[in-house]
């Protein structure tokens, strides 16, 4: 039976110095799942290498700064020390703090939506945290009071605080952490999935959950840190940091708005900066989509939908029931009643790629439509619009480029395709763009009848 976890002898394994190398396991782990989550909402993975690349050292620089700051009597008389970042000493407030602002800054440069790409990043925070910690056991730090529970940490003498010299076992206070850190990825990602909260607000969950646990972590820690008025400066940070969580809801609001967007950019791709995912494309003005030539079946199972389309004018929109884009079916059901008697159709295709916002059964779609919008136009099976396993009509779709000459996958829910009749043309507007938009109406007018 095992009566205490035991400490490394050394914090080395070969040429590698555990600390740092844990520190790094972490980041490359909070890299991947950002970029998986942020492909999942439409986004350029690659977006996030992007941001990594200066992301990541200012939050190393702020994360040292903020230990050195508030610990800095433990230098005196040895200041070079400082830079000794592989003896341990990080502080995550001011990794996260510089980290983030760097982050935000980077991604608004790119032109994608903060409040999204923050959503997508924030749960590889605490993944990146929990692997880190792994590095202090290495160092044997970050440990607790003395304990006889049979998890008590095994301490070697010479990283005892002197007035515990005579106790073995300690409190794994960096096993706590470890564990709370790994509960909240997960949690932020559930919290994610139930798309019950704003854009944005997974920051302040991580922010206002990370500093609970710190916070009762901390006061069962033993080893020397700046207080203020008695208390150890990290409490004080916790309170206020708690704090802070609990005024972004107030003044922003917790629940998801109808008006919120979860559309990865801001405008659309920057055309100054194609990217992998998002190539730009010469329209080809030989390229014709005859929407017969892609059978689809109606949400009611009818086979057919696109049967007789063919001379309309019509519009296809991948739509979902759960998206901040959703009251767009208002908008779009206004063009089907305002164009419909000169030949414009919408043909709404249900997909469930994006976050999972489309998950009802046909039935659960229909009557969703119907009663909260009154949508009279045709909707299609559920669809996948991108991927291997796309349906063909997408895959000819999505050929066309938008506005700024942007070609390539379908970037979220409510991306818009007008077909001319004969299918001679389309025009590509991204999520984005209201289907009433003057450049859309503009865009029907020109291949209707007068």
């Amino acid at each position: 039976m095992i009566s205490s976890i035991p400490s490394p002898p050394s914090n080395h394994l070969g040429p590698f110095h555990m600390y740092g190398l844990m520190i790094a396991l972490g980041v490359l782990a909070a890299i991947e799942l950002g970029r998986k989550r942020w492909r999942d909402r439409g986004g350029d993975p690659d977006d996030i290498y992007a941001i990594a690349f200066l992301a990541v050292p200012a939050g190393l620089i702020g994360a040292r700064l903020y230990h050195v700051l508030t610990d800095w009597r433990s230098y005196e008389g040895r200041w070079l020390d400082a830079f000794k970042i592989w003896q341990g000493g990080l502080g995550i407030p001011g990794g996260m703090a510089l980290g983030v602002a760097v982050g935000v800054w980077v991604a608004h440069r790119r032109g994608m939506r903060i409040s999204v790409a923050l959503d997508a990043l924030v749960p590889g925070l605490p993944l990146a945290q929990a692997i880190g910690r792994i590095g202090n056991w290495w160092n044997q730090e970050l440990f607790g009071r003395p304990t006889s529970l049979p998890w008590g940490l095994r301490i070697d003498p010479e990283h005892r605080p002197i007035e515990y010299i005579g106790s073995s076992t300690f409190q794994p206070t960096f096993l706590y952490e470890m564990l709370w850190n790994l509960a909240l990825c997960g949690l932020l990602i559930w919290i994610d999935r139930k798309r019950v909260t704003r854009p944005g607000n997974l920051l302040a969950i991580y922010v206002g959950l990370y500093f609970l646990g710190r916070l009762w972590i901390e006061l069962l820690r033993v080893d020397t840190a700046s207080q203020i008025a008695g208390v150890r400066v990290n409490v004080w940070l916790s309170i206020i940091g708690m704090g802070g969580a609990i005024l972004v809801f107030i003044v922003r609001g917790f629940r998801r708005r109808p008006s919120d967007s979860d559309a990865p950019y801001r405008d659309g791709h920057d055309p100054a900066r194609p990217t992998s995912e998002h190539r730009r494309h010469d329209h080809k003005e030989s390229i014709t989509v005859k929407l017969s030539s892609f059978p689809l079946t109606a949400l009611d199972g009818t086979a057919g939908v696109t049967t007789g389309l063919d001379d309309r004018a019509v519009l296809v929109v991948n739509v979902a029931s759960k998206c901040g884009l959703t009251p767009q079916y208002e908008g779009l059901e206004r063009l089907q009643k305002r164009f419909a008697d000169r030949g414009f159709t919408v043909l709404g295709v249900p997909c469930n790629q994006f976050m999972g916002q489309e998950p009802g059964t046909p039935a659960e779609i229909a009557e969703f439509c119907s009663s909260t919008y009154g949508v009279t136009f045709p909707l299609t099976e559920k669809v996948d619009v991108n991927g291997d396993d796309r349906t063909d009509l997408f895959a000819q779709l999505t050929a066309f480029p938008d506005a700024e000459g942007a070609a390539g996958d379908v970037q979220w829910n409510f991306e818009k395709f007008l077909v001319a009749p004969g299918g001679g043309s389309v025009v590509r507007f991204r999520p984005t763009v209201d289907p009433e938009a003057d450049e859309v109406v503009a865009a029907i007018e020109a291949v209707l009848p007068a």
